[in-house]
């Protein structure tokens, strides 16, 4: 594979064929020659994911990106939100709930927080910030129980425009949300997803030719595009041991539409035969265009040649360029209001995942200007409303001439504000290690079809002569070294502007590090410049030592680690030099290096949250089907706090933000988060050998900035759950259970949502030698979302305990959907959440529980028409068979309401009072009996009834299974699976009570 391009022949190649495509097709959208200067003169090397210019090829002619387009109401997490008055406001921690502050980078908590004119102008304790309102201080809001309010994250590194752009695409893409697509990422689901796509542009445009080009004219409806894009295919997470993919794939897809495809690495394209043939057709003509000129004082110049590559594969720019230029000219491109939608559904994801600041990494004049425009509330139509995150940029660099002509002297670093801040300049070195494009010293150790050449494990190596031929490919390096990189990185530093470099391989990693050094980078200044190196995946010492020398960070892409982990370990460069990936502890402690890390998103989702999973876990989850989980390198897994540091106070600090955000200080903005528990203590009880797995699916209850919120989550429209119960035997001669409880979000009988509803506990204890407990039955208690921590005096069931007796409390609590004692009683049993535990009577403890649970979903197969066979487990609280008399286990398409609607935080169940689940988004059901009881309190079910006239199951699309224990038809507890089709069993599922709706 020839990923080495030479400028001069690539943009002289690239300036005939577009300025012939323009000249001959008038009035058509197409880059001028200006434009191609302006746009191309990148050696066409920067195509790596993170550096890729094909989205502007994919920009409508004079688009506009407006906020008339996005949504306008709070309660849709709208991008813009109305310009609503700011309010003097105080948060207390009270009852077990958590402040945060990261306040110089230390692990600091307060009582309170005060908050004015969306800064923080107080903190301490709750009477010290009351005392900013001599005369009136405003109601505190509380923080209680489990819930923990800490500063708002910042991704350091993503690509906002870009990633929208091709997001009007069909994702191809191996995650669902934060998580691997797993055993259902085949070649199979992705042709389905192609051939379902183009089945609908048909629908859409039966009467629209597809041979376009054929009809002599280009398009004539430039916003209805008739071709299909797919978008970030990564073959080496495929399923199967045949990862190639090319025209052959396509085709299975679609015979008359035309398809293209981007490789997530940015470096590869493929297309299948209607493209080809169209092509062909174009080239075949060159006669009809002898005398064309670019302009009246050159000689005619040869019809522009269009390579379809072989087989379908297209390679580099010099290739994928002019063939996606050729469809979008003569086939439409994506209207403006589709890419608006992609841009707000960015920032709506970064909000709900908690986010408030994000630094595109790759920015020019076109989206800079967008971008400012947001983040200030200047956007076209939409000015005064309040954008619901803050930008920062690096602008990109492609040579020394654009440095000098288009960027010093016209931009300035570091002189914007809070709101919108161009803050580095931006290089790409070289590819990405999964692309194979990363500039190494050594080469990969596979092909481009992920085939490994030879093995080395466990320090043996298994290689053939002909093995190591193969071996030529060491990734590329995109400028000319070492006079063009090095004379770009020190024209920058001449000028004062702070770098941020993409290296992933080590040769470009030390490439990079002898540019900073030359260009007279030392660590006296490292607080001024901040100096990055972006990704930064193979790290040696003396890489490190070197860096902490002069003043250099990393920021890790640490899905690198989870998402990749395995392939670079076993196929892609080996076990020597994967334990080299994102060594993030040891920059940290042994170097004592500022690190960060980001999503670069779209290359990995985005989510704080995974992101300190990840790094703290290190577990690889790409791992091949069968094998055990394994850490990558675990000596440089992060501490919880390590972690939140990176996502926070170090990140502000490295997108030269430190004086806003990172932190909860007085004089900083009021961006936060309210985050559902404690990601500092959060412990998977499922998983104790990795406790932190799961992190990414804490509920993010809220985000604010600027003191205003801009997003308000739940932490669990399905589940009833208890937290943080901490009994205090003695307490002020009080005997004091106090606990922190989330109700279900529900539905009632006429389908109106009914919000968090009432709630009953029930304590009982049993006293060592006593024949039955002694119950404690306490009266129905509201349960809304912001108050959710309870203490229940139990004074008068202890003194009933002699002092040499042990004794066992038994907490339980559970929605009560009517206010009858009797009702209520049953509906603690109903549906219950309990913990039991075992203390002296002066002991203290903390515990968690959630008693109903889904333990295992496996979607298998549909048998029969109107049976679906899957594998459900669950476990219920022990000794509560009689709520069997009339429970049920459903299988439900989450992505609707019982109505059939299409929603994003559906609510479920089906009404009150019905004889069997009838709701339009059930797509199996079953009865619950005592025949279904295995051991432990355990029950499983095989086969499911489909409802009348149900839905059938979707290769790829997430469905639930839940419990409905007695008469309210809610989901108490559930559990998610991606189906991968018949045969396929359990794929991708979520622990039940670590679900969030983000």
């Amino acid at each position: 594979m020839n990923r080495h391009l030479y400028h001069r022949d690539y943009f002289f190649a690239m300036t005939l064929a577009l300025s012939y495509l323009a000249k001959r097709y008038p009035g058509k959208r197409l880059f001028t020659e200006k434009e191609i200067t302006m746009t191309h003169k990148c050696k066409g090397h920067f195509s790596c994911a993170c550096g890729n210019p094909l989205w502007k090829t994919l920009i409508p002619n004079g688009v506009n990106i407006q906020s008339s387009r996005l949504s306008s109401t709070k309660a849709n997490n709208q991008s813009l939100t109305q310009g609503e008055v700011s309010r003097d406001r105080i948060f207390h921690a009270t009852n077990g709930g958590t402040i945060q502050t990261l306040a110089g980078g230390k692990n600091k908590t307060v009582e309170a927080i005060g908050i004015k004119d969306g800064k923080i102008i107080a903190m301490g304790s709750l009477d010290e910030v009351k005392q900013k309102w001599p005369e009136s201080a405003p109601t505190a809001t509380l923080i209680q129980g489990s819930q923990f309010l800490q500063p708002a994250f910042i991704e350091p590194h993503v690509h906002i425009i870009p990633s929208a752009t091709f997001n009007t695409g069909v994702d191809l893409s191996p995650f669902v949300g934060q998580n691997l697509r797993g055993k259902s990422y085949t070649l199979a689901w992705v042709v389905k997803q192609l051939s379902e796509a183009t089945t609908q542009i048909s629908a859409s445009l039966p009467d629209y030719c597809p041979a376009q080009y054929a009809k002599g004219q280009p398009d004539s409806k430039p916003q209805s595009q008739s071709w299909l894009l797919g978008h970030n295919i990564d073959p080496s997470l495929l399923q199967g041991e045949d990862k190639s993919f090319n025209k052959n794939v396509l085709d299975k897809a679609s015979t008359s539409r035309p398809i293209m495809v981007l490789n997530t690495s940015g470096h590869l394209a493929y297309i299948n035969s209607v493209v080809i043939e169209q092509i062909n057709r174009f080239n075949g003509e060159p006669k009809k265009n002898k005398d064309y000129k670019l302009s009246s004082d050159e000689e005619p110049t040869i019809h522009p040649h269009i390579s379809t590559g072989e087989n379908g594969v297209l390679q580099e720019m010099a290739q994928i360029l002019p063939v996606l230029e050729f469809l979008c000219t003569w086939f439409g491109r994506p209207s403006d209001e589709q890419i608006t939608e992609q841009v707000n559904k960015v920032f709506t994801t970064a909000s709900e995942r908690g986010v408030t600041y994000m630094l595109d990494a790759l920015l020019d004049d076109f989206q800079m200007t967008k971008l400012k425009s947001y983040a200030t509330g200047k956007l076209e139509g939409f000015e005064g409303k309040e954008p619901i995150v803050r930008i920062a940029g690096a602008y990109g660099v492609d040579s020394l001439t654009q440095l000098n002509n288009s960027i010093i002297g016209t931009y300035q670093p570091n002189h914007g504000d809070e709101n919108f801040n161009l803050a580095y300049l931006k290089l790409i070195s070289d590819g990405s290690a999964q692309g194979l494009t990363a500039y190494q010293y050594t080469p990969y150790n596979c092909d481009e079809n992920y085939n490994e050449f030879g093995t080395f494990h466990e320090g043996k190596v298994s290689v053939t002569a002909n093995d190591i031929a193969k071996q030529t490919n060491t990734g590329l390096f995109n400028y000319g070294y070492p006079i063009e990189f090095n004379a770009i990185v020190q024209k920058a530093n001449m000028s004062r502007w702070p770098l941020m470099i993409h290296a992933n391989g080590d040769h470009a990693i030390a490439r990079t590090i002898n540019a900073y050094r030359a260009a007279g980078m030392n660590k006296s200044i490292i607080d001024q410049r901040r100096d990055r190196i972006e990704h930064c995946s193979l790290l040696t010492r003396e890489n490190m030592n070197d860096m902490q020398e002069i003043g250099i960070s990393p920021s890790f892409t640490i899905g690198h680690v989870g998402y990749w982990g395995w392939g670079f370990q076993n196929t892609i460069i080996g076990e020597q030099r994967a334990n080299q990936l994102d060594l993030c502890r040891t920059t940290l402690t042994d170097y004592g290096m500022r690190i960060t890390l980001h999503s670069d998103y779209s290359v990995t989702p985005l989510g704080p949250l995974r992101m300190m999973e990840q790094s703290i876990t290190r577990l690889m989850e790409d791992v091949a089907q069968g094998n055990p989980q394994k850490v990558l390198n675990p000596a440089e897994c992060l501490t919880p706090f390590q972690a939140l540091k990176a996502m926070t106070y170090d990140a502000a600090w490295q997108c030269h933000a430190d004086k806003w955000v990172g932190s909860l200080e007085v004089g900083k903005c009021a961006d936060f988060v309210i985050l559902a528990e404690s990601p500092l203590t959060y412990q998977n009880a499922d998983n104790l050998a990795n406790p932190a797995q799961g992190m990414r699916n804490i509920p993010v209850l809220e985000t604010w900035k600027g003191g205003k919120q801009v997003h308000s989550g739940s932490p669990n429209f399905a589940s009833s759950r208890l937290s943080n119960v901490r009994y205090h035997a003695d307490h002020d001669d009080k005997k004091v259970l106090t606990f922190n409880y989330l109700a279900p979000y529900i539905k009632d009988s006429t389908g109106s949502l009914r919000g968090h509803i009432n709630a009953a506990f029930q304590v009982s204890l049993q006293v060592e030698g006593a024949s039955s407990p002694i119950l404690l039955r306490d009266a129905p208690i509201k349960c809304p979302l912001d108050q959710v921590c309870y203490s229940l005096d139990i004074k008068s069931l202890v003194d009933q305990i002699p002092n040499d007796k042990a004794y066992t409390l038994t907490l339980e609590a559970g929605p009560a959907l009517n206010e009858t004692a009797n009702a209520v009683f049953v509906g603690a049993y109903a549906i219950a959440a309990s913990t039991t535990f075992t203390l002296s009577n002066k002991d203290t403890t903390d515990c968690n529980a959630q008693s109903t649970v889904v333990t295992e979903f496996a979607l298998d197969e549909v048998k029969e028409p109107d049976h679906i066979q899957a594998a459900v487990t669950l476990k219920i609280p022990p000794n509560k068979q009689d709520v069997l008399s009339d429970s049920w286990v459903v299988i439900i398409d989450p992505s609707t309401d019982a109505k059939g609607q299409s929603c994003e935080q559906a609510t479920f169940g089906w009404g009150n009072g019905q004889v069997a689940p009838n709701g339009k988004n059930v797509i199996a059901y079953q009865k619950l009996t005592l025949a279904n009881e295995t051991t432990d309190g355990l029950y499983k079910i095989s086969t499911f009834v489909k409802p009348e006239g149900g839905a059938s199951l979707n290769s790829g699309k997430t469905y639930r299974a839940g419990v409905c224990l007695l008469d309210t038809y809610q989901l108490c507890a559930f559990k998610d699976v991606v189906y991968a089709g018949n045969s396929q069993k359990i794929v991708n599922s979520t622990a039940n009570k670590d679900k969030a709706f983000i």
